[in-house]
């Protein structure tokens, strides 16, 4: 004995929505990198350090304002690769200065905001 399952064509339509959000959402959530671009990042020789034992990272350089506050820490020593830099609002770390990098944590598809007094072995990078 055969079975026949009709769907009408309003269920159909949602299905097919369905189906295209969730390939939409797999595309953001687990993008694919060429191998090429694996190799395309510099040396991490930079690290972060920090005289309290955890560096700020912040979303953007104006760290009074309340959404570039502080979002998270990082451990001492997470190597950073180094993005660009850009000179703005006064800030005291290990030290004070107007400098900050924007930086991605080695190992992940995480950049941030760091504070120049916070890394260390700085490579070269260009103005943001």
């Amino acid at each position: 004995m055969e079975t026949s399952v009709t769907v009408d064509t309003a269920t159909r339509k949602w299905i097919l929505l369905a189906v295209v959000l969730l390939l939409m959402l797999a595309s953001v959530v687990v993008p694919v990198t060429p191998a090429s671009a694996a190799t395309a990042w510099p040396s991490h020789s930079s690290h972060l350090w920090s005289k309290t034992g955890s560096t700020p990272l912040h979303r953007c350089t104006w760290p009074m304002h309340s959404y570039c506050g502080v979002w998270a820490t990082a451990r001492q020593s997470t190597p950073v690769y180094m993005l660009c830099w850009t000179d703005q609002q006064y800030y005291v770390g290990n030290h004070g200065s107007k400098r900050w990098f924007l930086v991605n944590l080695a190992g992940s598809r995480t950049n941030t905001w760091v504070h120049s007094s916070f890394v260390y072995n700085q490579a070269s990078s260009p103005r943001c």
